[in-house]
C-alpha cells in the first residue's frame, strides 16, 4: 500500500470513529462501494496469514467508543467499515458494552470477520478487568462469545 493511500485509509477510518462518537449522520456512513470508487476512495489492502491463508485488512478498527453512539449508529458505522474493507476488529475496550454492538453488526457475516480479544481480560462486570484465574478466564470468554454472537474467537 502506498503511503498516501495508507494515510487516506487511516483518516477515513478515524473519521468513522469520530462520527460515531459524535453521533453524526455523515455521507461517509451512507455511501455505497460504487459511490466510493467514483470518489476515488482507495481499496483496502490485505495481508495473508501464512498459516491459515486468511486475508486480514491492513487497517483494523478498535472498539473503545463504539458504545457511546448507541446500538443503531454504531452498527451502521461498523457495517460501513466492513464495506470499506475492514475485517479486523480489536475488542480490547475499556467497557464491555461494545461487545453486543459488534455481535449485532456482524452476526450474519461472522465468517468474514476477525475478532481480537485479550486473553485474561474480564468484561463480565461491564468494565475492563484482568485475571489469570482459569475459571474467571473461562467465564469471561464465554461471556464474550455470547455477546459477540459467535462460537469462536480468531
Amino acid at each position: 500500500m502506498k503511503r498516501r493511500d495508507f494515510i487516506k485509509n487511516t483518516l477515513t477510518i478515524a473519521a468513522l470513529g469520530s462520527l460515531v462518537k459524535l453521533g453524526a449522520n455523515a455521507d461517509l456512513l451512507r455511501n455505497t462501494n460504487k459511490e466510493n470508487s467514483e470518489r476515488n476512495v482507495p481499496k483496502m489492502q490485505y495481508r495473508i496469514n501464512k498459516k491459515t491463508g486468511d486475508k486480514i485488512s491492513e487497517i483494523g478498527l478498535g472498539s473503545a467508543y463504539m458504545f457511546s453512539a448507541g446500538m443503531e449508529k454504531a452498527v451502521k458505522a461498523l457495517r460501513r467499515a466492513y464495506e470499506l474493507g475492514i475485517n479486523f476488529y480489536d475488542l480490547a475496550a475499556g467497557d464491555g458494552a461494545s461487545f453486543p454492538i459488534y455481535g449485532e453488526a456482524f452476526k450474519d457475516i461472522r465468517k468474514n470477520i476477525f475478532f481480537q480479544i485479550h486473553f485474561g481480560a474480564d468484561y463480565t462486570n461491564g468494565t475492563y478487568g484482568w485475571s489469570l484465574d482459569l475459571d474467571t478466564v473461562k467465564h469471561s470468554i464465554e461471556w464474550q462469545l455470547n455477546n459477540l454472537k459467535t462460537d469462536y474467537i480468531d
